[in-house]
């Protein structure tokens, strides 16, 4: 919210401000303030003078000496944080030479180029897989048997053997310690 940041400010400034003062009547800072501000600014920094007796002696409402000394506070704001910045870019080194050079091709073409090498790669392996004899690995039954058991029904689905056996297959660690304890 930007009027608690202006109390936070004005009430920071109000500990610092016999230094800001002292400042500003050094001719330290490469501003002005108006006769009103000057004065409130001598009253409240160098004087110690609350806004209540700056009020009477100035005749003006506590709402407007705050005002002005708001108005004040944030031309050395402003002031100060130039100073802090241009103190801060002198202490920041220019980059080095990172020894990057520019693309030799567009994201574009690197990216057309990774697709034909990923299709090609799809191709390979596509062909190898056509040479591999997928026999052992295939599902018996008819078409007929397929659609019967395949139609919205949950559950497992069982179709009846053709014929072809099972290949034998290596017993289970299990299987084998039992039959070793049975002998």
């Amino acid at each position: 919210c930007p009027h608690e940041y202006d109390v936070i400010v004005v009430t920071t400034v109000l500990r610092i401000a016999l230094s800001v003062a002292r400042l500003y009547f050094r001719s330290k800072v490469p501003f002005n303030l108006s006769a009103v501000q000057a004065s409130i600014l001598l009253g409240m920094g160098l004087q110690h003078k609350t806004v209540e007796v700056l009020e009477k002696e100035l005749g003006l409402p506590a709402s407007q000496i705050m005002g002005l000394f708001n108005r004040s506070v944030r031309k050395f704001s402003t002031h100060f944080t130039e100073v802090v910045e241009g103190v801060v870019g002198r202490g920041i080194p220019l980059p080095a030479d990172t020894g990057m050079a520019p693309l030799e091709h567009t994201v574009d073409q690197e990216l057309s180029e990774e697709v034909k090498a990923f299709k090609k790669k799809q191709l390979d392996m596509k062909e190898q897989l056509e040479t591999v004899d997928l026999e052992q690995y295939s599902v018996s039954g008819k078409e007929v048997d397929w659609a019967e058991v395949t139609t919205d029904k949950p559950g497992i689905i069982s179709i009846a053997r053709t014929g072809h056996k099972r290949l034998p297959t290596k017993p289970s660690h299990k299987e084998a310690k039992r039959k070793k304890q049975q002998h």
